[in-house]
């Protein structure tokens, strides 16, 4: 049971209060372990961690901005198996003079108390209802069960899968001198200082605004990135690379254009502030944790808002969230050039017609061979490519060989893969109708007029390539693929409304949902290279909703979410991917494309990769105690032993590795290993307790069949001794614990040994069987045969006397020459009536032989 009084009597009550503040309140309860993404989630949206005890945590929000972070983590961990629950509910801040604070919670609502959670649940309160306007996506029912307090007073939330929840946070950041003159040596001053932020928001990603020459304007926009702004700025500003001593401001951007200059009347006053100290609004202070601190400042606290400028200097944490970033960089030379961005690849140092992924004819699976270098090494490698591009190597040099930079250069270049002729060449061959599983159902390759056309592009000949295609389109009207060749051909022409004419009609062409996402797919790619962001997004949406498989087409949803500035945004959908395929978090590190936010994506992924690294560290361990587990159940001489040796051998290659797919592909590997070697452990268990039984059952059988045996003492005297032996080895298997491994081998090798008994009993039984049977069937033929012949020599004699004499009598001469030779006939008779006899008895014999060796041995029993 859990109790939010645990949690708000961790907070000091002020001793005076001299603010208040309205806001929300989410209090967390969760069950076994909570994943780090729900706690950057609500950090995201506007929250902080106000107490935080064992399982539980109390969150506060300044605005309803709460309800979007709820419906994010509703729609990505409902059906994820965590054990977490929420309470929403109406708070106020309490702040004192030195802006300690407590929360004001009704004694209703600082009562609560929850149960274990065994599942996701989200529960708000009526008055957070009343505070709030109807929001698509986000549906609030009416609880029904009984055990819950006040029933009426709480509603269950639900959010729709369609719906897409983002924040809108945006600041303002100016820096000005605090001294500005018009001497030489504090205007160089001013301008090594400018240099010097220049170069921290070019590496950022930031924009900046060209105002006065006193003013250097920054937009930041979300959470994350004003954490990491401000950390920065202030590192700056209290170390060597301050050069001039500088106010620093934070503003909430009102939707203001900053180009345009800044409105006086956002302006706060200076002379009321300190040099080289942070001022933001209370509340972003509060968002920050414990990387910033509020800092005293003489300005009365009383009639101030929590939206107000407040002074803020680096707080206790803030190294550690300094360093708590991937280190990963993008080098100039592969996100800079004379060119726009390639369509093909993404590079801005060559047009597309000169793109390098034009001479690659096969899909590689760099990417997933990327799992097994470590992070410091991709770092390494662009670093490389870097410096190799810039000085001009060539491609083809760049992408051969297998060393990490060759690796990350194949990567790269396999980012937008689906966009590239590799893929056309496969999709004029596909019967598939799902991607990615359709491009794997291809036809035989056909050497037609097609085919060659496509050569013919590849290597640029490009009057006889439009003939071809323009007869192809007139003797194919409704084949795409004509059309689909034009808009490759139009578009390294640099015609681009034609590409996008030819593209549209050949997704007009395409008959299966694969052919119609490939071509969205396309016409997105031109809309994002074209920098029409909002476009290529909803036609990068329409691909996947053609083929949900599709996930090229969702990556690069985020990809222009990072290009629009949206970087917290595009975060929630690779993080997603990131759940489903871990191979496109190295995505996320290397791709060039996400130059302008990506030292943000390597702030906010840092999270996620800490979370796997140390559940990858605890499966290094289960995977240290499976191995022993399988050697103890499973020696070398056990069939099984390979299969699990070989599966646990490719996991330890990973154990070393710093990679986030390896982290996953531990993790998701142990719990295979461990699932499968309990299911053989108990399976071969239940096999032991099987043969014992099925041991015992023979043992029986053959016990019963020695008692047929004639002269059993002489003739199966091997067989008893076997028996006997058997008999033992079953005994010490009976007092065994099958259950541990040195109980299972030892009554598997005894069961074994038993077995071989067995089978030695078998053998030896069937030639006693034979011999026994054979001993029956000539004793049946013997008895039958003497009451055959008995029976047969007195009817013979009597009727041959009988007929004897009644010859006599009437004077018949054969009776006389019977009598005459009565000796030799006798001796003939009897031959012949002996051998009829025998013929009978053997006849007779092997029809009954059965039931009467049945009978036989029944009786003897």
């Amino acid at each position: 049971m859990y109790n939010l009084s645990q949690l708000t009597g961790k907070l000091t009550e002020p001793a005076k209060t001299e603010m208040v503040a309205q806001g929300y309140a989410a209090w967390m309860t969760w069950s076994q372990e909570l994943p780090d993404s729900i706690p950057e989630t609500l950090q995201s949206f506007g929250g902080w961690e106000v107490a935080r005890e064992g399982q539980q945590s109390l969150w506060m929000f300044p605005s309803q901005d709460v309800l979007h972070a709820c419906a994010q983590v509703y729609r990505w961990y409902l059906n994820a198996g965590v054990q977490v629950h929420i309470r929403v509910f109406t708070a106020k801040l309490n702040f004192g003079p030195d802006m300690s604070y407590s929360l004001g919670l009704e004694e209703r609502i600082r009562s609560l108390s929850v149960e274990y959670p065994r599942d996701l649940e989200i529960w708000v309160h009526a008055k957070v209802k009343e505070n709030i306007e109807p929001r698509p996506g986000i549906k609030l029912e009416q609880a029904a069960s009984s055990f819950l307090p006040e029933e009426k007073q709480w509603y269950y939330f639900r959010a729709t899968e369609q719906a897409v929840f983002t924040s809108s946070f945006s600041w303002l950041f100016i820096v000005r001198p605090a001294a500005l003159e018009s001497e030489a040596e504090q205007d160089e001053a001013w301008n090594r200082q400018k240099t010097v932020l220049q170069e921290m928001c070019a590496r950022m990603g930031f924009e900046t605004f060209a105002g006065h020459r006193d003013h250097f304007v920054v937009r930041v926009d979300g959470i994350r990135q004003l954490k990491n702004w401000s950390l920065e700025l202030l590192a700056i500003f209290s170390g060597r690379d301050k050069h001039l001593s500088c106010y620093l401001l934070g503003l909430d951007n009102p939707g203001i254009n900053p180009a345009e200059g800044i409105p006086d009347r956002l302006m706060p006053d200076l002379k009321q502030m300190e040099p080289d100290c942070l001022y933001l609004p209370l509340k972003n202070i509060l968002q920050m944790g414990r990387a910033l601190e509020i800092l005293p400042d003489a300005r009365s606290s009383q009639d101030k808002k929590i939206s107000d400028l407040f002074r803020a200097g680096l707080g206790p944490a803030y190294k550690e969230e300094l360093q708590a970033r991937l280190p990963v960089c993008l080098p100039a030379g592969l996100t800079r050039g004379g060119f726009t961005t390639c369509f093909y690849c993404g590079q801005k140092n060559h047009a597309p017609g000169d793109c390098p992924t034009r001479q690659i004819f096969n899909l590689d699976y760099a990417l997933e061979q990327l799992a097994r270098v470590d992070v410091h090494e991709i770092n390494q490698a662009l670093e490389s490519l870097g410096s190799e591009v810039s000085s001009s190597v060539s491609w083809d040099e760049l992408l051969r060989g297998s060393s990490p930079s060759r690796l990350v250069m194949r990567a790269i270049m396999g980012i937008n893969y689906p966009a590239q002729h590799r893929t056309f060449r496969l999709m004029r061959r596909s019967r598939g109708r799902e991607w990615p599983d359709g491009l794997k159902q291809l036809t035989d390759p056909q050497e037609d007029s097609r085919w060659g056309v496509m050569e013919n592009l590849r290597m640029k000949q490009t009057g006889f390539v439009r003939n071809s295609l323009n007869r192809l389109c007139l003797k194919h009207p409704k084949d795409f693929r004509p059309r689909t060749m034009l808009g490759f051909l139009a578009l390294e022409e640099n015609d681009f409304k034609a590409a996008r004419g030819y593209w549209e009609e050949a997704a007009r062409l395409g008959y299966t949902p694969m052919q119609q996402a490939y071509h969205h797919y396309l016409l997105a790619r031109l809309a994002e290279t074209g920098q029409d962001f909002s476009r290529a997004f909803s036609l990068y949406q329409q691909a996947q909703k053609n083929s949900p498989g599709m996930l090229e087409a969702r990556y690069r949803q985020g990809v222009c979410l990072v290009k629009n500035g949206d970087v917290d945004q595009a975060m929630s959908i690779f993080l997603e991917l990131c759940r489903d395929t871990p191979e496109i978090f190295n995505q996320v590190l290397i791709d060039p494309e996400l130059a302008q936010g990506h030292q943000h994506l390597m702030i906010s992924l840092y999270s996620s990769w800490r979370e796997r690294r140390k559940k990858a560290r605890s499966a290094e361990e289960t995977l240290q105690n499976l191995n022993r587990k399988a050697r103890a159940w499973f020696p070398e001489c056990h069939p099984l032993h390979d299969g699990f040796q070989t599966r646990i051998q490719g996991l330890e290659g990973l154990t070393s590795k710093e990679n986030y797919a390896a982290f996953v592909r531990m993790e998701q590997g142990v719990k295979e290993l461990q699932r499968d070697l309990e299911k053989a452990v108990g399976k071969e268990v239940q096999e032991v307790k099987k043969r014992f039984a099925k041991l015992e059952s023979d043992l029986k059988d053959i016990t019963s069949r020695l008692e047929a045996i004639p002269l059993k003492s002489i003739a199966a005297g091997k067989v008893y001794r076997l028996l006997n032996e058997s008999r033992s080895l079953l005994e010490n298997v009976r007092g065994l614990n099958t259950s541990t491994p040195h109980g299972y081998r030892q009554a598997r090798d005894e069961l074994d040994q038993a077995g071989k008994c067995a089978q030695l009993m078998q053998k030896r039984l069937r030639s006693l069987r034979l011999f026994r049977d054979g001993v029956l069937f000539l004793y049946f033929m013997t008895r039958s045969f003497f009451w055959i012949l008995l029976g047969v020599l007195l009817a013979s004699t009597l009727i041959v006397g009988l007929g004897t004499y009644v010859g006599l009598r009437r004077e018949m001469d054969w009776a006389f020459s019977v009598l005459e030779q009565r000796q030799a006939l006798m001796q003939a008779g009897v031959l012949l009536v002996a051998m009829l006899s025998l013929a009978l008895a053997a006849i007779r014999t092997t029809m009954v032989f059965e039931r009467l060796k049945s009978r036989y041995l029944e009786g003897g029993k």
